[in-house]
């Protein structure tokens, strides 16, 4: 996912300058729109993987990314496939969201790596990344655009295929294993503080809407005692 972000930044403009005769100006603007999907996919990702994951765990959280990873191969495929400007960039904008997103939802789950490590692991992630932005910048220079993209939303999908291996200690995997007790604890606990801090704001709202309305109905009663007076 880093690493087709970093390819589609150049490969985009480079694409519809050569595919649709674009001016130079105006394919770095529909590249640009690419990027701009990372302004709320990439969080959105993220926050979709916290609520996974207090609902199922870590396995929520990897079958989130291993989802949105599969999605993002299958849109860069289509892409490849587009014949039109105007589908070509609706068709970006979808894989893109999808792009941003897998990586949110691959972050949610560094931290859980290695707590010792965790800056190790993320820029361990954030290499991968680049090595793969190489990879797929040597297949745009060897192939045509269309291949080169199949060939991406094609290692794109392979990759998916790594979350079956990942095996985090005391969580559940992909499609085996179980949380342990502490962790299904801590994730209740949770769960029931939520819960609590939520009955309390609700409180604390109905006592200020107990209070405003006896305010009111104490100042209209001062009002018609004041109009009765002689």
């Amino acid at each position: 996912s880093f690493g087709v972000e970093l390819v589609m930044n150049n490969a985009a403009v480079l694409y519809y300058n050569s595919e649709f005769d674009l001016s130079t100006d105006d394919a770095a603007t529909l590249g640009f729109i690419y990027g701009s999907m990372n302004i709320f996919a990439r969080v959105t990702g993220g926050y979709i993987s916290d609520n996974l994951n207090i609902k199922m765990g870590m396995r929520g959280r990897l079958w989130l990314q291993t989802i949105l990873i599969v999605l993002e191969g299958i849109t860069i495929i289509i892409f490849s496939f587009t014949t039109t400007l105007a589908s070509a960039v609706v068709v970006m904008c979808i894989f893109s969201i999808f792009t941003q997103a897998a990586e949110g939802a691959i972050y949610g789950v560094v931290p859980y790596v290695s707590k010792l490590y965790t800056g190790s692991v993320a820029g361990f992630v954030g290499s991968g990344g680049n090595v793969g932005s190489v990879v797929f910048a040597l297949g745009f220079r060897s192939l045509d655009y269309d291949d080169a993209f199949r060939l991406m939303g094609g290692l794109v999908l392979l990759s998916s295929t790594l979350s079956f291996f990942i095996k985090i200690p005391c969580h559940a995997g992909l499609i085996s294993g179980e949380d342990n007790h502490a962790v299904i604890q801590a994730r209740e606990r949770y769960i029931e503080r939520m819960a609590m801090e939520r009955a309390e704001r609700r409180e604390d709202q109905v006592a200020v809407i107990t209070v405003n309305t006896e305010a009111n109905g104490i100042d209209d009663d001062s009002a018609e005692a004041g109009g009765a007076k002689p």
